[in-house]
């Protein structure tokens, strides 16, 4: 089918001389009447219409009024369905009874019927009386189920006489296009040859690309632009591969600054709350980003801030962590009016953090969430032993002595989305996960993601072969033994499940 053109009118019913049963038209929406026969009686073609133009002509003796007298033209309604289209005709009458419903008398109407709406009509109504040529305009949205689709011309319930002549389908506009659900995967700690094709092969549209570096220590991450600066420079090399072959194979690309200079006090807190000059840093090497990136067809969204966390008050004159993602978030808007900037809310980009969170006035920012809950849960044998009963659960199951399932899940995401329909803001899953050897860890992305889809959120999965704990590849075994599956794991066909809906993003 050759593309729609907004504004562009698109002749469906050219009233022409003697005539039958019109054929569906074509896509393009043409509809050719000009072998148009077997009129129902009362219908005739004439040379009446202004200038001369073909018209049809009803003609309804006084007591036949009753019943509808239409010449009905079939229109093929799914090739304008999800459109605003303009309905016009020039009418003429003489002596046209009132009928006793308004939306009777002289019809120029569209019909279709709405899978789930019901029949749709669509007449300008309480067309009577005598009256010269008049030009009769409409606006009809086509619902996107629209189906069985026909202009109904002529008189309904009244007697007299009619002409019609003229009648078009104008196409005025089409919806928005939305953006197509983008669901994806943090990424590994580095570029292999192998990392984006086999990415493609799963059908991913999203991946969340970290900028980390695994070798230094959260809590001793160097912040000397001669150290820190030297290895990003590195980084953002591999990061130039990285958008270059995602473009190739339609995968869109987070840039997520994972480790920030400066790092973490012991407590967690980023070191960039409490040093103004190390702030100053955060805020050029993202301007340095945006300058190299930016109009990049992969690049999809700057992450400014990782899982933010701050549990001391910033110094005098010092931002804290939400006014620095600002002051970062208005520094690249500056630069590039256009990519997506993602925004984090303090204890860790948690979904409690939602409650204390207002919008920001920046233009197209989505706002993110990770989701590891409960902690206990997701995280059992990760990061502690995992050798005593107690440090054991299941899902479903129950944690602090109530249920563990959907509907505990869905409690805990309410703060974003009790954000997301507040504003009407747009929300990113940017992590979530469950150690695979954790009992239903299967089930619980299987509750994790039906409630992320529910509430049209987007999501990365953390996270693609980086650490074996995650890893969809590797058996569900005990933590002991990490080797890889020889089969499709529970987990991974729950999440490559959702992959096979992805679009290829544009």
């Amino acid at each position: 089918m050759r593309p729609l053109r907004p504004l562009l009118a698109l002749l469906l019913a050219a009233l022409a001389l003697p005539l039958a049963a019109a054929p569906t038209p074509a896509p393009g929406f043409r509809l050719d009447l000009s072998q148009a026969k077997d009129l129902p009686p009362g219908l005739t073609w004439v040379p009446e219409g202004p200038g001369g133009t073909p018209a049809l002509r009803i003609d309804v003796p006084a007591g036949n009024a009753t019943g509808s007298h239409l010449f009905n033209v079939p229109v093929d309604i799914a090739a304008l369905r999800g459109r605003e289209i303009l309905l016009s005709y020039d009418v003429r009458a003489q002596d046209v009874s009132k009928p006793q419903l308004d939306y009777n008398g002289i019809k120029c109407q569209l019909h279709y019927v709405s899978a789930a709406e019901g029949p749709k009509w669509f007449n300008e109504g309480q067309l009577t009386g005598t009256f010269p040529w008049r030009h009769s305009r409409m606006f009809v949205r086509v619902e996107d189920d629209a189906s069985a689709g026909e202009l109904q011309l002529g008189l309904q319930e009244v007697s007299g006489t009619a002409w019609l002549a003229n009648v078009t389908l104008t196409i005025l506009r089409e919806k928005p296009a939305r953006p197509p659900r983008l669901r994806g995967v943090m990424s590994p700690t580095s570029l292999t040859p192998q990392t984006l094709p086999d990415l493609a092969a799963w059908k991913v549209n999203l991946l969340r690309w970290q900028i980390v570096n695994p070798d230094w220590p959260r809590d001793n991450v160097p912040e000397e632009p001669a150290v820190y600066g030297a290895w990003l420079e590195g980084k953002l090399d591999e990061l130039a591969q990285v958008l270059d072959q995602a473009k190739a194979v339609g995968i869109k690309v987070i840039i997520d600054l994972h480790t920030p200079p400066g790092g973490r006090f012991p407590d967690g807190t980023l070191r960039l709350t409490a040093d103004k000059k190390l702030q100053a840093y955060y805020v050029e090497i993202w301007e340095g980003i945006a300058k190299r990136f930016r109009g990049h067809p992969a690049l999809w969204a700057y992450d400014l801030m990782n899982e933010p966390l701050q549990n001391r008050p910033s110094p005098p004159g010092v931002e804290d962590w939400w006014s620095l993602q600002q002051t970062a978030a208005r520094a690249v808007r500056l630069l590039d009016p256009e990519t997506i900037i993602l925004l984090a809310v303090d204890q860790w980009d948690s979904p409690e953090g939602f409650t204390w969170m207002r919008p920001i006035w920046v233009p197209n920012v989505i706002y993110q969430v990770h989701m590891y809950w409960p902690y206990e849960y997701t995280h059992q044998g990760v990061d502690r032993p995992w050798d005593k009963p107690e440090d054991r659960f299941e899902y479903p199951g129950t944690f602090n002595g109530r249920p563990l399932d959907r509907e505990a899940l869905a409690r805990r995401l309410a703060p974003v989305r009790e954000f997301q329909r507040a504003y009407g803001v747009r929300i990113l899953v940017g992590e979530f996960s469950v150690a695979r050897w954790a009992p239903g860890a299967a089930q619980y992305l299987t509750d994790a993601i039906s409630l992320f889809e529910e509430y049209g959120w987007d999501w990365t999965y953390h996270a693609f072969r980086e650490l074996s704990a995650w890893d969809l590849e590797h058996a569900n075994l005990p933590r002991e033994t990490a080797v890889p599956s020889p089969e499709l794991t529970d987990r991974a066909r729950v999440v490559r499940g959702w992959f096979e809906k992805n679009e290829r993003a544009p």
